[in-house]
């Protein structure tokens, strides 16, 4: 896996419709289902679109993870966006590596940091598009790196 010079911001499991309590999350865009998907190590499942692309095509973002391949409508992905819900660091792995890594580390967050419990967020559309612009909003309010 490699560590990224990003973090998470705290909105940002809202914005891609995680609500689980896992440490470790892996994002990647699915070819077959052409959406989101999340997976902890023990399951995996869609998430929301409106907050990865938010958070994925962010200039910020943009600029360090372009040179990986998290999938598109028409293309399996072939990394992994690790994300450390405790440490809120990043790290790509390829996408087998990243859910060997996933099931290998598959734990809940301490108790202090954890959050409501519920594995996907469910949210209306409109609250959807809400949780991705403010997830812009953290991004371009970060100091640029």
């Amino acid at each position: 896996m490699k560590p990224l010079a990003l973090t998470a911001s705290l909105t940002f499991e809202r914005a891609i419709g995680y609500g689980g309590h896992a440490r470790y999350i892996g994002l990647y865009w699915s070819a077959t289902d052409d959406d989101l998907s999340i997976l902890d190590g023990a399951s995996e499942w869609p998430g929301l679109w409106q907050g990865w692309i938010a958070f994925r095509y962010h200039p910020m973002m943009e600029s360090e993870l372009r040179n990986y391949d998290f999938g598109s409508h028409n293309r399996d992905a072939q990394h992994l966006l690790i994300v450390d819900r405790q440490t809120r660091a990043l790290h790509v792995a390829r996408r087998g590596d990243g859910q060997v890594f996933l099931a290998k580390h598959h734990s809940e967050l301490t108790d202090s940091a954890r959050p409501p419990a519920r594995r996907r967020a469910v949210m209306s559309h409109a609250e959807a598009e809400q949780a991705a612009r403010q997830l812009k909003i953290e991004l371009d309010a970060s100091p640029k790196r």
